[in-house]
């Protein structure tokens, strides 16, 4: 699994929570990547309808609330299903070869449902709730 899922949820947080003018550039420093991944991250994530142009800006705005808004259409907007590979050339004759797939396919799909479940149960509310929780748990003396 790549980074896209990981990143598109940073992104996010920092475009629902910050009420300063934010560019790829700040996003990138925040996330720890370039400014060109940033863009297309925020990319997929407009053309998933997650996000939109902010009237005459180029900023940003979420296009549904962030109660509303599941971890799991920021994962489909980034990636295009919850999958995980089987590799597919297999010896046949090999005692293992022959059976591995057969072994693993249910046993993947099921952990593919389990995940896409999981997702869709938590709102990006809820993890900015999380984050929120963290940062004041390790700096009992901020306000934010």
């Amino acid at each position: 699994m790549d980074t896209k899922f990981s990143v598109a949820v940073h992104a996010l947080v920092m475009l629902s929570e910050t009420k300063d003018k934010l560019t790829s550039e700040a996003i990138a420093a925040s996330a720890g990547t370039n400014a060109s991944y940033i863009r297309k991250i925020i990319s997929l994530l407009k053309k998933a309808d997650l996000l939109d142009r902010v009237p005459g800006s180029f900023d940003y705005q979420l296009s549904k609330p962030k109660n509303e808004m599941t971890l799991l259409d920021i994962y489909q907007a980034v990636n295009p299903k919850i999958h995980i590979d089987i590799h597919q050339n297999a010896n046949p004759e090999c005692p293992v070869g022959g059976h591995i797939k057969a072994v693993l396919a249910p046993i993947t799909a099921r952990a593919e449902e389990a995940m896409a479940d999981q997702l869709a149960k938590t709102t990006l509310e809820a993890v900015i709730d999380d984050i929120r929780a963290s940062y004041l748990a390790a700096h009992p003396d901020a306000h934010i």
